[in-house]
């Protein structure tokens, strides 16, 4: 791969415009809206024939896929692809620097536990709410393995400010993990606090984490409404 200064790389012969070359195709900006994959280590937009095979310019025996190291760069950046925004942008970037990030004000965000008692299914909902100056952050939705947010996998059809998770989805793949949020306004990195996901509908009214808790009976028809918060 060459990186020229003018802001074009040339790789196997072809030429790619980076982002810096043409400031009318930020991130952000409608000529961004394609299904082109960014390379967000070298700020490329793939040809098309490299976007159906997922590969990555700089390594392309890589996938393009979940947690993607880039070998030049000092920056570990997840490459996803923006579902029904038809648009891909870095989640976030680590340096050699303790990585930082702030947490979105637990105020703000809204989360619901709703019961169908009468066959024991449930739905988690959480709703990472923002202001007006952050209406443009980018959401991405993962489960980790632990409270402190160790191996974190993308759920990637979850790029919105709201997810909803069925018990069932609970007992197959997320038993005993927990839910989290990362969201990046103009990259500027921010977490919500980390929910504890079980099985067990008791347990998961224990953990005190939901605001509100409603119940339906065996008619579908409303039974008890619950609200409360963690003092």
């Amino acid at each position: 791969m060459k990186q020229e200064n003018g802001g074009n790389v040339q790789y196997n012969g072809k030429n790619f415009k980076t982002i810096d070359d043409d400031p009318d195709m930020g991130l952000g900006n409608k000529k961004c809206l394609q299904k082109d994959y960014y390379c967000g280590s070298h700020r490329v937009y793939l040809s098309e024939e490299d976007v159906k095979i997922k590969k990555c310019l700089c390594k392309p025996d890589v996938n393009m896929i979940g947690y993607h190291v880039c070998p030049n760069l000092k920056k570990m950046e997840e490459i996803m692809n923006r579902a029904g925004r038809e648009k891909i942008h870095p989640l976030y970037e680590e340096t050699e620097d303790e990585f930082f990030e702030d947490e979105i004000d637990e105020n703000m965000v809204s989360r619901r536990l709703v019961s169908l008692d009468e066959n024991g299914d449930y739905y988690v909902s959480i709703h990472a709410c923002v202001t007006e100056d952050q209406r443009d952050m980018r959401f991405q939705w993962y489960i980790a393995d632990s409270a402190a947010g160790l191996k974190k996998s993308p759920i990637d059809s979850q790029v919105y400010e709201n997810i909803t998770i069925s018990s069932d989805t609970i007992r197959e793949k997320y038993n005993g993990k927990w839910l989290g949020c990362r969201c990046d306004l103009e990259g500027k990195i921010y977490e919500i606090k980390r929910t504890y996901l079980t099985e067990n509908f008791v347990d998961l009214i224990k953990t005190c984490q939901y605001q509100e808790i409603t119940f339906y009976g065996k008619n579908g028809m409303l039974r008890d409404d619950v609200k409360y918060k963690d003092n």
